[in-house]
């Protein structure tokens, strides 16, 4: 009857304060569903980046257009030297560029190993790590369509020509998040702590408030002076709230 009592007076108290409604229901719920939908998509696409093409050849615009067609990356600049896609990237306009030399073509059929290069901002890990994943993707299928068009020129047969570059095709199954799923790896981490900081939070403030206002002592004396039915009494609404949203938010992302 005493842990009734005291339930009661902490229903009063919680119902009594806007803060409580807002800081038990308001705030985990809209930060949970203001990350899921942030990362809805699931991983970042089309990262801006620059080029530079400093060749202006039918293999550089083919490699341009490639570029182009990455789901990672998007060329949103072009520029026409290498100091001026630097300082785009420190400028933030783009987190990287590719950069094509000049004769690219010319010593790429010639046989005189033709250097592509291109830079990433690591600075931001994942539009860095992105970019920097669909540039080398383009740079080594680029040098292996080159090294194939030699060996076929030179008289290998196509097929075998394309066994010595890739002598083993690789196959990748993720296993539990094949699409890569970045909300999988992150709001399954980020929502629980949130929700754990917002109970410690309020936990502390609403015991802290007993002491604040005065009214310690009437808890106490409705408790009959035992401590540890004031605390459940006070906590156990609090319980039941929080664990029914987090069930609830549990439901949103599963």
């Amino acid at each position: 009857m005493v842990l009734l009592d005291i339930i009661k007076r902490e229903l009063r108290r919680l119902t009594s304060r806007k803060i409580y409604v807002v800081m038990m229901l308001v705030v985990p719920l809209a930060c949970s569903f203001f990350l899921l939908n942030l990362m809805h998509e699931g991983l970042p696409l089309k990262v801006p980046v620059g080029m530079v093409d400093l060749d202006h050849s039918s293999m550089s615009r083919q490699i341009a257009r490639s570029l182009n067609a990455s789901p990672l990356i998007d060329i949103d600049s072009d520029f026409e030297s290498y100091h001026e896609a630097i300082n785009g990237v420190k400028s933030g306009d783009i987190y990287g560029f590719f950069l094509i030399p000049s004769d690219f073509q010319q010593k790429a059929i010639a046989g005189e190993k033709p250097t592509l290069s291109f830079f990433s901002n690591m600075t931001i890990f994942v539009p860095g790590s992105l970019s920097f994943k669909g540039f080398k993707t383009i740079a080594v299928t680029t040098a292996g369509g080159i090294v194939k068009t030699t060996l076929v020129s030179a008289g290998a047969d196509e097929n075998m020509a394309g066994a010595l570059i890739q002598p083993l095709v690789i196959r990748t199954h993720p296993l539990n998040n094949p699409w890569t799923n970045y909300s999988i790896y992150l709001c399954q981490s980020f929502i629980p702590c949130l929700l754990a900081l917002i109970i410690l939070l309020v936990t502390v403030f609403s015991i802290c408030q007993e002491h604040k206002t005065g009214t310690s002592v009437e808890w106490l004396e409705e408790a009959r002076g035992h401590m540890g039915i004031a605390l459940l009494g006070k906590l156990l609404p609090q319980t039941v709230i929080f664990t029914s949203v987090g069930l609830a938010i549990q439901a949103v992302m599963f």
